[in-house]
């Protein structure tokens, strides 16, 4: 798990620490969900793990969040707080759009078989994912604007 972790943690800091580095928020919000996505694609069985581990309390969940999710939560959150701030967002609890980045968006990859019978590939190639990961970060972001784009059907 660690180290499955580690490689996602880059995409989440630079999110948080957008504004300093004179990076949009709001884009930098929807790169690190298409990066969550694509590690999920990568990396199906840390979904698999947590949804075992995140049913009961004990060392593992914990250390997880406590060295993963709360390290990069602070910044993230500042990120939350500076985008609803500008009226660019709705106010969003962090535990939301954590649930809605991770479990919303690798279920798809996490439980393949029942992915498959819903229609989607049994086996994704690079492309399937990253257009699934480019979709679910405009719908995600497209929920949370205040003032969302229109889409053309």
């Amino acid at each position: 798990m660690e180290h499955a972790l580690a490689q996602i943690e880059p995409a989440w800091r630079a999110a948080g620490e957008a504004a300093s580095a004179g990076i949009d928020d709001l884009a930098a919000l929807r790169q690190a969900l298409v990066q969550q996505v694509l590690f999920s694609a990568a990396h199906p069985q840390v979904m698999r793990i947590m949804n075992h581990e995140g049913a009961i309390d004990g060392p593992r969940v914990r250390f997880v969040v406590d060295r993963f999710i709360n390290t990069l939560r602070p910044g993230i959150e500042s990120l939350l707080t500076r985008l609803a701030a500008a009226g660019r967002i709705h106010p969003l609890p962090y535990a939301t759009l954590h649930y809605l980045a991770v479990a919303g968006t690798g279920a798809i990859y996490a439980n393949p078989v029942e992915a498959a019978l819903l229609g989607a590939p049994a086996h994704p190639g690079p492309r399937e994912i990253r257009a699934h990961a480019e979709t679910v970060a405009d719908l995600l972001i497209a929920g949370i604007k205040t003032q969302p784009e229109h889409i053309d059907p």
